[in-house]
């Protein structure tokens, strides 16, 4: 915004002149600034109908404005203008209601200004939902190759409202058994097994979550497979990944050459 200037440099053929400096100056326009620039929600509680907030809208240098949201499509999130002073001031009211997203959400907003040499500006619009359903882990840990059977397992926990119904859980590895079970705490757990022999798998593969709540039709759980190291071992805990140093051997002195080991033993009486 404001005025600027940029020393450019042109190379030559010419042998007497072989660079040639120019000066370029120019003038950056702003049609209208954003007052927030970002709109943030912040943790928003699904208790609560509908969330507000109002961004002005200020003419910028480029002449008089007259905004218009741009069309979009996302779920659950609404922005209309009001006028307060024409060609000058607005206010634009963003709202986000259910259905709800599970965890964050974040859209741009594209506006139009109604200046022709900059006919849109962009504004951010995020925030941050209380999970309808959570896995706790968020992901699933497993080696890459399979010398044993191995076994993950994930609990889910509804919140904000009625638990909803989990209708199935899949993953798209064929050899994998996925089981929905109930622990001791009458808590929801999904467990996935992978048996001995199973091809090498490499990468991030998805366990899916289905169930009958119109917040949430699917929950996806990442499964992430990775190399096992002798030098340093990645176990899976509730609170993520925790790396462990393999057990140390305790060191032992060792004698540097046979003539130092001669030198130690015991002299035998004559």
């Amino acid at each position: 915004m404001g005025d600027y200037e940029k020393k450019i440099t042109v190379t030559t053929n010419d042998p007497e002149q072989e660079k040639v400096s120019l000066r370029c100056k120019g003038r950056v326009y702003v049609p209208l600034t954003t007052e927030p620039a970002r709109v943030s929600f912040g943790r928003v509680k699904r208790d609560q109908k509908t969330h507000y907030q109002t961004v002005t809208l200020v003419r910028g240098d480029a002449g008089p404005i007259k905004p218009e949201v741009a069309p979009f499509k996302y779920s659950g999130l609404e922005a209309q203008i009001c006028e307060i002073e024409p060609g000058e001031l607005y206010e634009l009211e963003v709202s986000i209601g259910p259905p709800y997203p599970n965890d964050r959400f974040r859209h741009m907003l594209e506006l139009q200004t109604g200046i022709a040499q900059a006919p849109e500006v962009s504004l951010m619009v995020y925030g941050t939902m209380l999970e309808r359903l959570a896995a706790t882990p968020g992901r699933l840990l497993f080696p890459e190759e399979f010398t044993e059977t191995v076994t993950r397992s994930a609990k889910l926990k509804w919140s904000s409202g009625p638990e909803g119904r989990i209708l199935s859980a899949t993953c798209n590895i064929p050899e994998a058994d996925v089981k929905l079970e109930k622990n001791s705490r009458g808590d929801t757990v999904v467990k996935v097994t992978i048996p001995e022999g199973t091809r090498p798998i490499t990468g991030t593969r998805d366990l899916v979550i289905q169930t009958d709540d119109p917040e949430l039709i699917r929950l996806r759980v990442p499964m992430r497979f990775q190399r096992t190291s002798t030098k340093r071992l990645v176990t899976q805990s509730p609170r993520g990944n925790v790396a462990k140093d393999p057990p140390v051997r305790a060191a032992t002195l060792q004698p540097s050459n046979l003539q130092e080991s001669e030198k130690t033993q015991p002299q035998k009486p004559e």
